[in-house]
């Protein structure tokens, strides 16, 4: 049979339980010198009470009479109890004082009441207050200490812990969800008084260079436990990242740190030429920019300003097909974001700004919520690669060496924040604004029955402008939706998708069927057989689908505008 517990690694047996030393009750112990003072017979008394003893047993068994005989009062005090004659030892008298059941529950209340309100309760803050109620309740100074291993019992029997936090702030969890919720609903009725036909978000997130674990396997008990770094653990960059309520990511700006010039003159060309490097590191930069398909920028801090947001409303939406219809850009307090400068230039170009409630960008900014956490595990699972190459690398080359980190480069560090930033699905995009509630359509306002079957969301129209399985239609079945409806007198696209998908089974969405509608003379005038329509290069996928959307908006409103009659016209 073999042995129980675990196989022992560095070959040490357990000790077998040899059993000894036997124990006696306080009832034991006064039997026993009683008999010894009535027989005066030592062999005897230890032939009776302590059996089993031979040899050196018996000279032990001697000594130990011998000291029950001068601890005679205390025996005899402990046997006038019940509880304590068959007790084996007994606890000094204040030892293992606890509060009652009742001062414990007192203790219990004022947990919960200041845990209400959000205050940390530590183990110093608790063993305090237990003092307290211990001197109200009338236990002596010194006898009570409320220990560590009480602390655990207590929380053990009450099914309390000590946890890490999650959230911090001034507000309690259920204030900012209100709040959170209020704000959406605040988006929700901005973006459909206005006509915004996209609603984005960026914030801006720190990246280091080296990402040193804070724990690491090591001996138990050990006091000092080292790593070696590549002397960069503390470098940083800053990286700001974007996206909409379609799911699309949007080109990346990174700032780095630089000394700078200590000409005036040069750093401003720097600045206006270089992004802020200078002239022998931009010859290194530049190629990663094209490379990454990423804005690169420099200054002595790694920080975002208000010059870097101005070169970014003007990279990312100064050049937008439709201009003239608005966009949202939800960002958060940060100081630069909202300078006069960038108010100005985002109003120029029809960007509409909102900022985001201080202290709840963990519950009201997508990029929080759904995008931040998935991007830097990829940057870190990126720098744990880097880190076994190295040490295989190491072994293979000069193992007896000792082994030097080697911290990554611009270009490795750019190529890293690139492929973590392409990792991110565009569902994941899309699902941050909907936790926040967006893109919540219903939540936007409230409509009736009919307005209901008109309303749209995000996810049908990226569904039917997005590549997907769903067989293209050609010109003529294009056509004979739109004779369908203009034979229908020009009814409502979503009675064609309900009609064509009960018919013939077509999987086409309401708004691409709203789309064939809007291009109808196009359609017409082109070849049964063509698929797509002619025209000058194909249409950038956000502007397609900002025009569709700005399309329902208007016949929503239109709609709403007009008597509505059976055979109305949504287009």
């Amino acid at each position: 049979m073999a042995p129980k517990g675990r196989t022992s690694i560095k070959g040490k047996v357990r000790k077998t339980k040899k059993y000894v030393r036997e124990q006696y009750t306080y009832e034991h112990r006064l039997a026993t010198i009683n008999y010894l003072a009535r027989t005066g017979d030592m062999r005897a008394t230890i032939d009776r009470f302590l059996k089993n003893s031979s040899g050196n047993e018996r000279a032990a068994a001697r000594v130990l009479i011998q000291g029950w005989k001068a601890n005679r009062a205390t025996i005899e005090t402990a046997c006038q109890n019940p509880k304590t004659a068959r007790s084996f030892r007994l606890r000094p008298k204040g030892k293992g004082i606890v509060l009652s059941a009742f001062s414990e529950l007192r203790l219990v209340s004022w947990i919960n009441d200041i845990r209400r309100d959000g205050v940390p309760v530590c183990s110093a803050l608790l063993r305090g207050r237990a003092l307290e109620i211990a001197t109200e309740q009338g236990i002596p100074s010194g006898q009570f200490r409320a220990s560590k291993s009480w602390i655990g019992g207590f929380l053990q029997r009450h099914r309390l812990s000590f946890r890490a936090r999650t959230h911090h702030g001034q507000q309690t969890p259920v204030d900012a969800e209100r709040t959170a919720r209020e704000f959406a609903q605040e988006v929700c009725t901005e973006v459909e008084e206005k006509g915004i036909v996209n609603v984005v978000n960026a914030d801006q997130t720190g990246v280091n260079f080296e990402l040193v674990p804070k724990r690491t396997v090591s001996d138990t008990g050990a006091k000092t436990v080292w790593v070696r770094c590549g002397k960069t653990e503390k470098s940083r960059l800053t990286v700001m990242v974007t996206g909409d309520i379609f799911g699309n990511k949007y080109r990346l700006y990174t700032v780095m740190k630089t000394s700078g010039s200590k000409l005036p003159d040069v750093e401003k060309v720097n600045k206006e030429q270089r992004h802020g490097f200078g002239r022998g590191v931009w010859k290194e930069v530049e190629p990663l920019q094209r490379e990454f398909d990423m804005q690169i920028y420099a200054n002595k801090t790694a920080w975002w300003n208000s010059d870097i947001s101005l070169a970014y409303l003007d990279s990312l939406f100064g050049h937008r097909t439709h201009a003239s219809r608005p966009i949202m850009l939800l960002l958060d307090h940060f100081s630069g974001h909202w300078t006069d400068d960038v108010v100005a230039r985002a109003k120029s170009l029809n960007i509409v700004l909102k900022k985001i409630p201080a202290g709840l960008t963990w519950r009201a900014q997508p990029a929080d919520v759904a995008w931040i956490k998935g991007f830097k595990d990829a940057i870190r699972r990126s720098w744990v690669d880097e880190l076994r190459s190295q040490l295989t690398h190491h072994r293979q080359a000069t193992p007896t060496a000792t082994f030097a980190l080697v911290p990554p480069n611009r270009r490795k560090i750019s190529a890293w924040i690139a492929d973590a930033w392409a990792g991110v699905r565009g569902s994941t995009i899309v699902n941050g604004f909907v936790r926040c509630g967006y893109i919540e359509r219903p939540a936007c306002a409230s409509v009736d029955a009919e307005d209901e079957a008109e309303t749209f969301d995000a996810s049908d129209v990226v569904a039917s402008l997005m590549p997907s399985r769903r067989l293209s239609k050609s010109m003529a079945e294009k056509l004979e939706v739109i004779e369908w409806i203009e034979k229908e007198g020009g009814g409502v696209p979503t009675r064609a998708t309900s009609y064509f998908q009960n018919t013939k089974g077509w999987q086409d969405s309401s708004a691409q069927i709203r789309y064939w509608w809007k291009k109808r003379n196009e359609i017409k005038a082109s070849s049964p057989t063509q698929l797509r329509l002619k025209g000058g290069g194909a249409k950038p996928q956000l502007d397609v689908i900002e025009d569709v959307i700005f399309d329902m908006i208007i016949a929503r409103r239109s709609d709403k505008q007009k008597p509505r009659t059976s055979g109305s016209v949504g287009s």
